[in-house]
């Protein structure tokens, strides 16, 4: 080996040095990813046509890098916990989320896209703490979803605080988007959450020199109410407002998908919980420490009811590990991991790499479920648009792409990673929700199948109408014979054939739309009478026009 004065070292030096370098590397005492899942859509096109409105092209990709965002290449050479996340997972998850292709190309079931971060800060302010937590932001990445959904992702570390205290409050106050309820009994509606869960301020800076992108909750909600849920510019700016925002002047306009809360990824050390933990096994069912952790409630925990502290912390925990020192857990807003120091080395990479990812897969599909569903609910609310069915056809494509593409059943071979992903699944409903939103799809074609099928008879019963109204009139030609308008005849003769045809023709049509069958019969004999009563009235020919045939027809006998 050599050093790094290009000395020659033996094995036990360089071992000496390794020691030195984790020795001199700040302590991490926590692993915070917020991650912020939204529905997008562009704006200037009809929602109508998903294809268009959620379509991911060329002009997409160009908008992303004119704001900062650059398409990163997945290269497994990278480093070695590349190859580690890219042999854990199965073949069809890694090419649901990694970027093989060298550039943009059209058609990806993802997109991953990153900002470059250099001495980035994401510091949280809260109501009643003399300072802020200043943590390091390490990275930012966003991930684009065809059918739809984006996910912005800050990644964070703490050096600074090991207390316990202290990173639960970084979970619960660094993770809000909006203030979940306003207070009227404040100066500032926002002061009442402020003193709950909300933070009193968030900064984001992505480099050393860069102002903050800062949300404080006041600008908008002293003493107003704002007409939608506002996210906070702390999100927003670092999205890029003029490429994702709230308002329609956007290229694409965003909605929050869960609610007020980011979707938490922690690693966090304890050595005296663990400790606790261990002692018994079923310790950390009713251990309030562990259950404000896997819950992500910063002050006290919002569960009163020992009963279901225990059902809920056991459906959520995954205590394999504990022995060892290692717990993990998952939640409907979180994926955690509990370790001591000792774990370092392989915990934290683990839930830095592998278990993200696993989060991402989760929220990608939690939000696609939620998107197809309110899209299902939209077009059924479309009753009387003439596009409907193919609306519905050009959704239903989306969705058979997401089931085959996005929703797995497993996302690896390792126990570990089938496991938790099992509990994922159930914590968060997944096949339940597939299962009723096939149904509420079936329905809706159900529905398009039956509009088409009445417009279709109603078609039909239209020229069956028409036909039944022009069968009278053809009838009574047929009595009256082929030359009832033969010009020969007189103006009385042919007006009273055109209008007995036209009477005959009213009474039938009326046979037909009338409902009460005394009116029917009446109808049917009137009809009657009018064609055996015209068959008297018309004259067949004048005494003249008689004559002049029979002198014609002699004077043609006598040329024979």
């Amino acid at each position: 080996f050599f050093g790094f004065d290009g000395e020659y070292l033996k094995a036990q030096d360089t071992g000496k040095i390794v020691d030195q370098m984790l020795n001199d590397m700040p302590d991490t005492f926590s692993y915070h990813s917020f991650m912020f899942p939204f529905s997008f859509g562009k704006n200037g096109v009809s929602d109508g046509d998903l294809s268009k409105y959620i379509k991911i092209d060329n002009n997409f990709a160009d908008r992303l890098e004119s704001t900062g965002w650059r398409y990163e290449e997945f290269d497994i050479t990278k480093d070695v916990r590349r190859y580690n996340e890219y042999s854990y997972y199965d073949e069809p998850v890694r090419e649901a989320i990694y970027n093989f292709q060298k550039e943009f190309t059209l058609g990806e079931t993802s997109y991953y896209y990153t900002k470059d971060v250099v001495d980035g800060e994401y510091n949280i302010y809260v109501c009643g703490e003399e300072s802020p937590y200043r943590l390091r932001l390490t990275d930012v990445q966003l991930r684009l979803f065809e059918t739809g959904i984006g996910i912005l992702v800050f990644e964070v570390e703490n050096h600074k605080y090991s207390n316990f205290d202290d990173i639960l409050k970084i979970n619960e106050f660094g993770r809000r988007v909006y203030p979940q309820f306003l207070d009227s009994r404040c100066d500032s509606y926002t002061q009442g959450t402020k003193n709950a869960f909300l933070a009193d301020k968030i900064e984001v800076k992505l480099k050393k020199d860069d102002e903050y992108f800062t949300e404080d909750y006041t600008d908008i909600y002293e003493r107003n109410i704002p007409e939608d849920l506002i996210i906070g510019k702390f999100i927003t700016e670092v999205l890029g407002s003029n490429l994702f925002s709230q308002s329609k002047d956007s290229f694409c306009r965003i909605k929050p998908v869960l609610d007020d809360r980011m979707f938490v990824v922690c690693y966090a050390e304890n050595e005296t919980l663990i400790e606790c933990l261990q002692s018994d096994d079923d310790n950390y069912k009713q251990n309030d420490d562990w259950y404000r952790y896997l819950f992500v409630d910063g002050k006290s925990k919002t569960v009163q009811y020992a009963p279901m502290q225990a059902k809920l912390s056991e459906e959520s925990t995954y205590p394999r590990w504990l022995g060892w020192g290692t717990m993990w857990g998952v939640t409907r807003y979180s994926f955690v991991a509990l370790t001591t120091r000792g774990g370092r080395d392989l915990i934290l990479p683990h839930t830095q790499y592998v278990y993200m990812q696993m989060a991402i897969i989760m929220l990608a599909t939690k939000a696609s479920l939620a998107r197809f569903g309110n899209e299902v609910s939209r077009l059924s609310n479309l009753k009387d648009d003439d596009k409907l069915e193919e609306k519905v056809q050009i959704m239903y494509e989306y969705y058979i792409k997401f089931v085959n593409k996005l929703y797995f059943r497993e996302l690896t071979f390792q126990d570990q990673g089938i496991e938790l992903y099992r509990i994922a699944k159930s914590i968060m409903d997944f096949d339940k929700e597939i299962k009723d939103l096939d149904n509420e799809i079936s329905e809706l074609h159900t529905y398009i199948s039956f509009k088409h099928e009445k417009n279709r008879n109603d078609r039909l019963e239209t020229i069956s109408e028409l036909g039944a109204l022009f069968l009278p009139p053809t009838l009574l030609a047929g009595i009256y014979g082929a030359n009832i308008f033969d010009f020969n005849q007189t103006i009385e003769s042919i007006s009273i054939g055109l209008i007995s045809m036209l009477l005959v023709a009213l009474f039938g049509f009326g046979i037909i739309k009338c409902k009460s069958s005394a009116i029917k019969i009446v109808f049917g004999f009137v009809a009657i009478a009018i064609m055996v009563g015209s068959i008297f009235l018309i004259d067949k020919k004048p005494d003249s026009i008689q004559k002049d045939s029979a002198t014609k027809e002699t004077q043609l006998k006598e040329k024979k």
